[in-house]
């Protein structure tokens, strides 16, 4: 998905900067009790490193541990203070959350729901899309990329103008 074309960059980064991140479904995280959220935890280290590398990873300080944790809003607790709960408990197992949800999702409001406050140095990014001119500049920058230098600047401009109308 687009989401994990995002997360698989960041995801990368954290490793090779000596971070451990971890890759969890929001469809996963079923509650918000310790032992629950271990289970899942325990669950993807082993899928994502090794079944033999599950201990050291739990024993790991939460500062070298980062959540990559896609489709929350596909998380079984609907509850705005479920899933404030789960996102603290969650903050207390890892140093930086990147929690990614779809947009219909509002997550200022599950933030909010946080009566503890100990999710009030998150901060809170969305992602926009592209306008017209930036999309147009991308296009263009792609298609030169394939040029080889045998192809005139007229038939450079039809292709540009025809990607930009395929996405459109």
């Amino acid at each position: 998905t687009g989401v994990q074309t995002c997360a698989l960059p960041i995801y990368r980064q954290y490793h090779d900067r000596g971070f451990a991140p971890i890759f969890i479904k929001g469809k996963d995280l079923k509650k918000a009790s310790d032992g629950d959220i271990e289970k899942v935890i325990r669950r993807n280290v082993g899928k994502q490193y090794s079944e033999s590398t599950i201990e050291a990873y739990m024993q790991l300080p939460a500062a070298q541990k980062i959540l990559l944790l896609d489709d929350f809003d596909d998380s079984p607790l609907k509850a705005g203070e479920a899933r404030a709960s789960l996102l603290c408990a969650l903050r207390r197992r890892f140093s930086h959350l990147v929690v990614m949800v779809g947009d219909m999702f509002e997550m200022r409001e599950i933030l909010d729901r946080d009566t503890s406050r100990s999710l009030a140095s998150l901060t809170h990014y969305k992602l926009l899309p592209f306008g017209h001119a930036l999309r147009g500049q991308l296009i263009e920058r792609w298609i030169s990329l394939g040029a080889d230098g045998t192809v005139d600047e007229a038939t450079q401009i039809a292709r540009i103008d025809q990607a930009e109308r395929l996405r459109s």
